[in-house]
Formats: C-alpha cells, structure tokens, sequence
C-alpha cells in the first residue's frame, strides 16, 4: 500500500489545476463559432505579434499558474519512482506537453468575446511549468517525505483534519472567483488607500445593507453560511477543547484570509462577509455534538426496538 499522498493524490491535483486554468481563462464560457481557417490564422498572428509582456502582474500570474502544473504533473509521474535519468527524461517529454496545452487555452480564447488571446500568455505558463518541473527534479521527493510527515502528524487528527484543510481549499477558491488576477501592486495599495472611500471595501461591519445598489446583499449572506458552515461541522470531528470561541477564531481565520485574497481578484472583500463566514464556521462546530447525540439515539432506538430485545420485553413484562 503507497503512502499519501502518492501519485494519485498529485494527478488529481495536476488535473486540478489544469481545470482552474481555463476556468480562469476561458470564464464566462460565452462562446462565438468563428471559421477553423481564420482562427488559425488570426493564433498565428498573436504568435507573431503578441508575445510582448504587457502587463508585469498579467505576466507573473501566467507563470504562477504554470508552476503547481509542472510540478504535479511530474510528481503524478514519478513519485515513489527511482531512475534520475527517467525522471529528467520525463520532464523533458512533459515541457513541450505543457506548452501545448497553454497554448490549446489561449487558441480558446479566441472564440470567447472579451478574452484576449496572447503569445506571452503561452510563454509564461510554459516557464512557469518549466520551473515546476524544475521544483520536482530538485526537491520533489524531499517534499514529498516532509508533506506525508505533516499530513500523518497527530495534531492533524488524522482524516478529520486532512477532509478540513481540503474543505478551506475549497472555500477559498470559491470566494476568489471568476479568478481574474489582473491587479497589479500599484493597484493593489491604491485600493488599500482609496478602496473605503470608494466603496470598493468595506470596513463598517453590515454596511451594506444601507446600500440601495445591494438589493441581493441577504441571498449573498445565504451563501456564504452554506459555504462556511461545512467548514464549521467538519472542525466539529476533530477532537479539540476549543469550543464554539475557538471555532470562531478559527472562522475569522478562514473568512479573514479569503476576503484578504480577493485584495487581488475583482471582487468586494468586507467585513461583514468575515464575520457571517466566521459565524457559520461557529454555528456548525456547535451543531456537531446534536447530530451526534440524535445519532446515538436513533441507534439505542433501533437496538431497542430489534425483534430479539422486543420479544424479551414483551416476555419480562
């Protein structure tokens, strides 16, 4: 039996992130037939034309996305695998592979109106895949031995902890969609300065619910305690003293950290949404011992009510 996480475990992850590449390249899927030969030359253009980085931030987001690509994929490969050789054969099969698919996401893109197809695109997640790949053949299998230790370790609390911290991924992928990474760091500290003002963030908890243009603001809240309340139920099965302030703190955490993230993405980070996510994250910690507790009713009323148990009842009485 292979440890975990093995090469299953980073397959699904290459196939994650391949997945959230041209979610986040081809959103919002709104497709346009064009004729096959004038797409092909109008990617031939693009290949001759667009290969200029435009934009610094555009740029390193393309290559953030072909790192976690390479990586995984060669781990998928080659983990728990000897041979140097083979491994170095195969991450020189995987580049050109790599490449090919940046380059089948961005051929995409021009049937999505709105979406700008780019050579530099493909050049950079084509070098981001080739430091991934790099990552691998350097460190893979040293962080590989390190990341079984961390997730066996008993503080994890074995599969309960490993389905939580699967779980915050989860939530915080959704809070950042569509995933457009477009902001660059001058952006980044002129809405840190003038997000407030502008109404781009909100500071003041529950001040949206003076805003006219925020008619959905109740549906929206609905949402997040559907999304944060699992958090919440799946803290509940591991074994901590905690408490609901501690699942709290935990909650503040979670929610705090993706509002952070959507500093760089085009949505509305606010407090309002932390604490409601914070919140839900209590409300099902605290929700885990009731369910137990019906449990464990619903199953001495079954053993009680089993026709052997009733039949020596029936007999004492």
């Amino acid at each position: 039996m292979s440890a975990s996480p093995g090469r299953g475990a980073y397959a699904w992850l290459a196939c994650g992130f391949a997945l959230f590449t041209v979610y986040g390249s081809l959103v919002p899927f709104d497709f346009r037939a064009r004729p096959p030969a004038e797409a092909v030359n109008a990617f031939l253009w693009v290949l001759s034309n667009r290969v200029a980085v435009e934009s610094r931030a555009d740029g390193l987001a393309n290559v953030l996305l072909g790192v976690p690509l390479g990586f995984c994929t060669l781990a998928a490969l080659r983990t728990d695998r000897r041979g140097t050789v083979a491994a170095w054969l195969t991450a020189l099969v995987l580049l050109p592979a790599c490449g090919a698919f940046a380059a089948a996401v961005e051929f995409a893109q021009l049937f999505v109106p709105g979406r700008t197809c780019s050579g530099s695109d493909i050049l950079a997640q084509t070098i981001g895949s080739a430091l991934g790949l790099a990552g691998w053949l350097i460190a893979g299998p040293y962080f590989t031995r390190h990341l079984r230790a961390a997730w066996s370790h008993p503080r994890l609390a074995g599969r309960p902890g490993q389905r939580f911290l699967a779980y915050c991924v989860v939530v915080l992928l959704a809070q950042m969609l569509p995933l457009d990474i477009d902001t660059s760091p001058g952006d980044l500290y002129r809405l840190l300065r003038d997000g407030v003002a502008d109404g781009r963030v909100t500071v003041v908890p529950f001040d949206e619910l003076a805003d006219p243009k925020r008619p959905d603001w109740l549906l929206a809240a609905l949402a997040l305690v559907g999304l944060f309340l699992p958090a919440g139920l799946l803290l509940g099965a591991i074994p901590s003293r905690g408490g609901v302030l501690g699942a709290f703190a935990v909650g503040v955490v979670l929610a705090g950290g993706t509002e952070a993230a959507q500093l760089v993405v085009s949505r509305h980070p606010s407090t309002t949404d932390l604490l409601i996510g914070a919140a839900a994250v209590a409300a099902g910690r605290v929700t885990v011992p009731g369910l137990r507790r019906c449990r464990l009713f619903r199953h001495r009323c079954a053993r009680d009510t089993a026709p052997g148990r009733r039949a020596t009842s029936e007999a004492i009485s």
